[in-house]
């Protein structure tokens, strides 16, 4: 052996290469699993980009609350104007609305350019932390791999997160998943290192999205009771949740100075309750209830028809079974970690892009079990088992980027009969929105038909009077009263219809914003007759004043 004293400069500079070289090809080894996961994920990224030159669903309440932040100079608003005559209170999380407004104002990048591109790049980026969660809890690159796949196409995850408003919600899961990380190598190891990162962590999560927070602190509870339930794990997570709060405060002390406490305990009841997915989950799946039905219900086939629509429901249906397969499975086999964790995941925070973060945990486990049953009745070699969990790798990656790709595309039914991922508005809309910032008084006030009223005061800096996106920190009253006026609005098929809930409510817009043909409300798929609008402009109270060929906009005048 040569004796390192008498190494050369050149000796010692090609040892470090080799050193660096080793330590990239042992990462590169780490993440070798994950590979698959991440070209489902791109491919699925590249489809929805592809198909929408406008974002999916909604994002320009989002933008808007941006653009206020570059108004205030960096400052927090008080109030986000022009959504409802009073506008809504800022309370919501900044944090990513920050990293908007410097992408939009430091880099010049629009905010369509935002909200198409910065989802489904998250998208990309957060099975990373995923990725080592489920290595760390399932003890097994293979089965984190596969268990990533069923993130990246998860239809759930995909409809919040990939969409216009998923700048939001996809940066709340590369927290989440980084903090549950970090989480398990706290409790699980009591390794006091990992307790300053959850600490960040947990308060990234709590100023960029309140639901995340929630899965985040519930998840470090159930964490705690598993693993650790010492003195040092409690006082442990009490430093995380403590910390995190503290971090967060000047965020949360701005928006109680400006609005007081109970702004927040107003819109916790909005947007659903503890054991509310529970409920609405069950009596699907129990025979005898009311809703059973699972022809018709379960799998939303009509009949007669079978068609990628239908066949989106089925696609979910099967995750969820499997999901729920998966962990009574594991129950019955005395490990309760990850159904407990599920458990609660599905009674306590009610949101399915949660339930399909745990599931695939649990299907990986027992895809696994099942290839191993395999080997022992076959009597496969090890070489052999190599090649067969490549293999059932390499068949959910395909059989998933099939749905992924079809979902992201807007091509599959995921919720109750209307195609995924449907835009709120298009060309025509962006071009009578632009008519009506040049062509109205800066106080002019609208009633938009649609989901396109979302968008509007992005593009107009007008006023509407009816819509129920961000109403919910003033309460539950108030949210319910606008969330109601606007659907009774957006679906009616008559000038009588609209002129009825218009008189009935007391709304007096000075325009009325009618799209033609397709549109969708509240996300989902609808059509506006050729006899509304010709009712609408043989009408004595509106006059027409501008029109497209997607959009009319009238000026009431009766």
């Amino acid at each position: 052996m040569m004796d390192p004293r008498k190494l050369t400069n050149t000796d010692g500079v090609r040892r470090r290469q080799v050193s660096r070289f080793g330590r990239l090809e042992a990462i590169a080894g780490e993440f070798a699993w994950l590979a698959p996961a991440i070209i489902v994920a791109l491919a699925t990224y590249t489809a929805y980009v592809v198909t929408h030159p406008y974002p999916a669903f909604g994002a320009g309440l989002f933008l808007y609350m941006a653009e206020q932040i570059i108004r205030e100079g960096y400052a927090l608003p008080a109030i986000i104007p022009h959504y409802t005559p009073e506008g809504i209170p800022f309370a919501y999380p900044p944090l990513a609305f920050y990293v908007a407004a410097v992408l939009h104002d430091a880099f010049g990048l629009s905010y369509l350019t935002i909200s198409r591109y910065l989802p489904g790049f998250l998208t990309v980026v957060y099975l990373v932390p995923f990725y080592l969660l489920a290595r760390e809890l399932l003890g097994s690159e293979r089965q984190a791999g596969l268990a990533a796949i069923f993130v990246a196409v998860g239809p759930p995850i995909l409809q919040w997160h990939i969409s216009g408003g998923g700048f939001v919600r996809s940066l709340g899961a590369v927290w989440l998943y980084t903090g549950l990380y970090t989480g398990v190598k706290l409790f699980a190891t009591r390794d006091r290192r990992w307790l300053w990162p959850s600490v960040l962590l947990f308060a990234l999560t709590i100023l960029t999205h309140p639901v995340y927070t929630a899965f985040f602190g519930l998840s470090y509870i159930w964490l705690f009771v598993y693993f650790d339930r010492s003195l040092t794990g409690l006082l442990e997570g009490a430093a995380v949740a403590i910390g995190g709060l503290v971090l967060a405060s000047p965020w949360w002390l701005t928006v109680i100075s400006n609005h007081g406490v109970g702004i927040f305990a107003g819109a916790a009841g909005t947007h659903g309750g503890i054991g509310k997915q529970l409920f609405e989950l069950v009596p699907t799946f129990v025979p005898g209830s009311a809703s059973f039905n699972p022809p018709a219900v379960l799998f939303s086939i009509r009949p007669g028809l079978f068609n990628l629509q239908s066949f989106g429901m089925i696609i979910i249906s099967a995750f969820f079974v499997l999901y729920i397969f998966s962990g009574v499975y594991l129950a019955w086999r005395r490990s309760f970690f990850l159904p407990g964790w599920f458990a609660l995941c599905i009674i306590f925070v009610s949101k399915p892009r949660f339930v399909f973060t745990l599931g695939p945990l649990m299907a990986a486990v027992v895809i696994f079990d099942v290839l191993r049953l395999a080997y022992r009745r076959l009597s496969i070699t090890s070489q052999r088992r190599r090649r067969a969990e490549l293999a059932a790798i390499f068949v959910v990656a395909i059989l998933g980027m099939s749905v992924s790709v079809f979902y992201a595309g807007g091509h599959l039914d995921s919720h109750a009969g209307s195609t995924s991922q449907p835009a709120f508005i298009n060309g025509s809309d962006v071009e009578a929105m632009e008519w009506a910032d040049a062509n109205t008084e800066p106080d002019a006030t609208f009633v938009v038909v649609g989901d396109a009223a979302e968008w509007f005061p992005l593009y107009t800096d007008r006023t509407i009077l009816v819509g129920p996106w961000g109403v919910e920190w003033r309460g539950q009253a108030q949210y319910q009263h606008q969330l109601g006026l606007f659907n009774r609005l957006s679906t009616c098929r008559s000038e009588a219809c609209i002129t009825k809930y218009l008189t009935e409510s007391g709304t007096t817009p000075d325009y009325l914003y009618v799209p033609k043909g397709e549109y969708s409300v509240r996300g989902m798929e609808s059509i506006q007759s050729a006899e509304m609008r010709q009712e609408l402009v043989d009408s004595g109270r509106y006059e027409l004043a501008y029109e497209n060929r997607g959009v009319m906009v009238f000026r009431v005048v009766g």
